[in-house]
């Protein structure tokens, strides 16, 4: 129902949220309390049966540290089973992106945390909870205080005065002693307001340039020196005209104004850069991780990606129920029993361990977990001389997430070509003892049944019985030598053994060979110039007319005429070999040359082992040629059967 009403909203343009059924929707923020917000929506979507979401949004203005710990939360929300989300702040306040959010899932349940504020804010209601308490009377709002043991957390460590970078304060000293050095030089025509717009510029291009502070300095800083030196009386600081006060509030109101609008600005920029790079690397990831086909090209190439971002890398999957490494960049990479220690718990919980984690943070690697939805596949490593900042640290967990999907689809199309080898396998296997069963059963029946025959009534049969029951067992016999014979041909083909003998041999001479062979030749026609010669194995050519022969003979019907044809077509012989005979579907003729296949019409199969064509074909694939078939046949009786002709492509022997 949930579903339903959600796509009738989704088309009507109907806002929500529609009571259909419950959705809890936590927001995670970059403050103390995200953990603990996370948690209680978990118990709430517990309690009350529902699916639960975990969103975190960012804006431009939030510190790099911030972004690391709100991702941090998603991922614990992600292992307790929430559908998490990251969202750009494109709406004008992180209220309204909350609500769209909330609209678009259909939520009625805000999990939200309880940010502590200013005192400004709280008494302009501007806190995120008096404002969703305001705009949103249709949702339920949960508060979550802080945990205790943040509350507990010793404040962070200011920079102390030797790791503040003084280029910016220095930068604007300068600039405002080089701006009144010129208003000095020519104070004589510059009036007093030229000089104070000029200072005002230095203002602005600090504040574009440097942000608030320094711009704060600059406007403090021209505002001194501008009453020194341009206002009377000189040489004096006196404010004593309100003009002079109206002058020191613009410089400050621009310093701030314009400092903060060009610290959103470089924030904003510094953010698209970072999501454009992203981007860049997911892709470049995809590309190349898609290449290789095998596991160890992929480890390798998973490896030299993640040293191009953090120095050095090391790919381990699990052997026999213990990590080994796989694959190294640079080779060889050393790991101490901390390393080992750390990778171990990352294989076994699927989180990150190591440097800059909360879990085994002494070692010096950072293990980043290879898994998927079906399996844990390993882990890859990385040491850096530095600590990893946020925007290589979400293209190492970028590309860890592919590389655990790229490994295993490489590892599916492996199972899934074993499968379909030991597939084939089988089906060769079952063909093989069903043609066994009926090939060999028949004629050692025959041969019981007449050599039995013959020992208990040889006095009382007549010489031409006799001589019968005899002919029947050599044919029998004959018909398990030709099967045995063909078992033994087409082992020696797959194992490599046949190695043909090539030299200009007549065609002619190899085909009347072949056609002496057949049990009745009578009814074969030959059109063979008698000095076409083709680059063949004498005893493999005649082989291959033979089964081509033979199975022509037996599909065509009685006092039909099979015909052997040669001509020279473009470097090359086509020897051909057709009947009419009942032909081969359309949808048989890809399958006739595969081995104990066999065309069946109705619920009749025609005796064979369907092993005769597949020789024919390794044999000649084996000199160097190819075989083809097609029905109809252009050679088939008017009123007949459509029949088949099959064509022998071997290269032309020398004159």
């Amino acid at each position: 129902v949930d579903t339903h009403v959600r796509a009738w909203m989704r088309r009507s343009g109907v806002q929500g949220p529609w009571p259909a059924s419950d959705y809890v929707l936590a927001l995670v923020g970059p403050d103390d309390s995200a953990e603990a917000v996370v948690r209680q929506a978990k118990r709430l979507a517990v309690a009350l049966h529902a699916p639960w979401a975990a969103i975190h949004i960012e804006r431009p203005t939030d510190p790099e540290a911030a972004a690391r710990a709100a991702r941090h939360t998603l991922a614990i929300a992600a292992e307790l089973g929430a559908d998490t989300e990251i969202r750009q702040a494109e709406a004008p306040n992180l209220v309204t992106a909350l609500l769209d959010c909330a609209q678009a899932r259909n939520a009625n349940h805000l999990v939200i945390g309880r940010a502590p504020g200013s005192a400004w804010r709280r008494l302009l209601g501007r806190r995120l909870a008096d404002a969703l308490l305001r705009r949103a009377p249709e949702y339920a709002i949960h508060v979550v205080p802080a945990a205790s043991e943040a509350a507990r957390r010793p404040p962070a460590r200011r920079r102390s005065w030797k790791e503040t970078d003084w280029a910016p304060w220095l930068s604007v000293t300068v600039m405002m002693a080089a701006v009144t050095g010129v208003g000095v030089a020519g104070r004589g025509f510059l009036p007093t307001e030229a000089a104070n717009m000029v200072y005002l510029a230095v203002v602005v291009g600090a504040a574009v340039l440097w942000g608030t502070y320094p711009a704060l300095f600059a406007a403090s800083l021209g505002l001194f020196t501008w009453d020194f030196f341009f206002v009377a009386p000189i040489y004096t600081v006196t404010i004593e005209n309100p003009q002079d006060i109206v002058t020191g509030l613009v410089f400050g109101a621009v310093a701030i104004l314009t400092g903060s609008l060009a610290g959103r600005t470089r924030a904003e920029a510094r953010a698209a850069r970072a999501r454009v790079e992203s981007l860049r690397r997911i892709g470049a990831f995809s590309r190349r991780l898609g290449t290789p086909t095998t596991e160890p090209d992929l480890l390798s190439e998973v490896a030299r990606q993640a040293a191009d971002l953090a120095g050095r890398a090391v790919v381990l999957t699990a052997q026999d129920q213990e990590l080994t490494v796989q694959a190294a960049e640079p080779v060889p990479a050393a790991l101490d029993e901390g390393a080992w220690a750390a990778a171990r718990w990352a294989a076994q919980h699927s989180e990150q361990t190591g440097r800059g984690t909360s879990t085994l943070p002494s070692a010096s690697w950072r293990f980043l977990p290879l898994h998927t939805v079906r399996e844990q596949l390993g882990v890859l490593g990385v040491q850096a001389d530095t600590d990893l900042d946020d925007a290589r640290l979400q293209a190492l967990e970028a590309l860890s997430d592919q590389a655990a999907v790229a490994l295993e689809r490489v590892r599916l199309a492996t199972e899934s070509a074993r499968a379909a080898a030991l597939e084939d396998t089988q089906a060769l296997r079952t063909a093989l003892l069903a043609s066994l069963g009926h090939d060999l059963r028949t004629p050692l029946t025959g041969i019981q049944g007449a050599a039995g025959t013959l020992r208990g009534a040889w006095e009382t049969l007549t010489p031409d019985t006799r001589a019968d029951l005899l002919a029947s067992i050599e044919q029998d016999v004959s018909r398990m030598a030709r099967f045995l014979a063909n078992i033994a041909d087409l082992t020696r083909l797959e194992s490599g053994e046949i190695r043909p003998r090539l030299a200009s041999i007549p065609v002619a001479q190899v085909a009347e060979a072949a056609i002496a062979r057949l049990a009745d030749p009578l009814h074969v026609a030959t059109d063979v110039p008698p000095d076409l010669t083709v680059q063949a194995d004498a005893a493999l050519l005649e082989q291959v007319l033979f089964n081509v022969l033979d199975n022509a003979v037996k599909y065509a019907p009685s006092g039909s005429t099979v015909r052997v044809r040669a001509e020279a077509r473009h470097r090359e012989v086509a020897i051909a070999i057709s009947d009419e005979g009942v032909g081969i579907p359309a949808e048989d003729l890809p399958h006739v040359f595969d081995s104990f296949f066999r065309v069946r019409r109705g619920d009749r199969t025609a005796p064979g082992t369907g092993l005769g064509l597949a020789i024919a074909r390794g044999l000649t694939e084996a000199m160097g040629g190819r075989i083809e078939a097609r029905s109809p046949s252009p050679y088939a009786a008017q009123q007949g059967s459509p029949g088949t002709e099959i064509t022998i492509h071997l290269a032309m022997g020398a004159a």
